[in-house]
C-alpha cells in the first residue's frame, strides 16, 4: 500500500471563522460578502477603499451595497459629498450587531480551533506511527 505524501499538516494552524449572511424563506437576503463590505465601509468611510480591501472592483461595491438595502429596505450607508461614504444610522445598527456577534463568538471559535488542531496533530502521530 502507498503511503501518502507529507502534506506539512504539522504546520497547519486552523482558524475558525463565522460567516454570517441573511436569508428569507424564500431565497433572497443578505450575502455574507455585503455584511463584510459594510464592516469594512464602517472603519475605511471609502466604499473605494473598502472594496479595494476586499479585492472587489468600486461597481462590484455599489451593486452589493444596493441590493443589500433592497433586501432590508432601509439604507445602510450615503454618499457625502468630500468625505466618504457614511453608514446610516440602520447601517451602524447591522455592524454593531455583527460586531457583537463576534463578541461572543470569538472564545468557542478559538475553542474549537485548538482542539482541531489538537486532533491534527494526533493524526499526525498516529499516521507517523502507521508508516
Amino acid at each position: 500500500m502507498k503511503s501518502l505524501p507529507s502534506t506539512g499538516a504539522s504546520t497547519l494552524r486552523p482558524r475558525l471563522r463565522l460567516s454570517v449572511s441573511l436569508e428569507r424563506a424564500e431565497g433572497a437576503g443578505v450575502s455574507a460578502a455585503s455584511l463584510e463590505l459594510l464592516r469594512r465601509l464602517d472603519s475605511a468611510r471609502s466604499l473605494r477603499e473598502a472594496a479595494v480591501g476586499m479585492g472587489l472592483s468600486y461597481r462590484h461595491a455599489w451593486n452589493l451595497l444596493h441590493e443589500a438595502e433592497m433586501q432590508l429596505g432601509q439604507p445602510l450607508a450615503r454618499s457625502e459629498r468630500g468625505r466618504g461614504t457614511a453608514l446610516t444610522p440602520f447601517g451602524a445598527l447591522v455592524v454593531a450587531a455583527l460586531a457583537e456577534i463576534d463578541d461572543r463568538l470569538e472564545r468557542p471559535l478559538a475553542e474549537a480551533s485548538q482542539a482541531l488542531a489538537a486532533a491534527l496533530a494526533l493524526g499526525q502521530g498516529a499516521s507517523r506511527r502507521t508508516r
